[in-house]
């Protein structure tokens, strides 16, 4: 529970002891800035919750991943332009070793 939640929870329940009086019904406009004021307050504290850590890594990992396809594609694109020289496909352990990525 949050910090406001508490002084909300502690003025409710202030307000449910004290003695019952006639008053009349405050109007919509009141109502609606009191709420809206509520609601400012709130949205101004920091929010610094796991759900927004773990989106946070995620997106992270997510463009991790899309620069390591990336390097990888640009990589095989060498390594079939080195695969298709006459020269290093002379050996056949070469190229075996092009076309898999294997490097001893």
């Amino acid at each position: 529970m949050s910090e406001l939640d508490q002084h909300l929870d502690r003025l409710l329940r202030a307000a449910a002891q004290a003695p019952a009086r006639d008053l009349p019904p405050l109007s919509y406009a009141t109502q609606t800035r009191a709420m809206a004021a509520w609601r400012g307050v709130r949205s101004a504290a920091p929010d610094f919750s796991l759900l927004r850590a773990w989106q946070t890594g995620l997106a992270t990992a997510f463009g991790a991943a899309i620069v390591a396809v990336g390097v990888s594609f640009a990589a095989a694109q060498d390594i079939d332009a080195d695969v298709n020289d006459p020269y290093v496909v002379a050996d056949p352990g070469v190229a075996l070793a092009m076309t898999t990525g294997w490097l001893p």
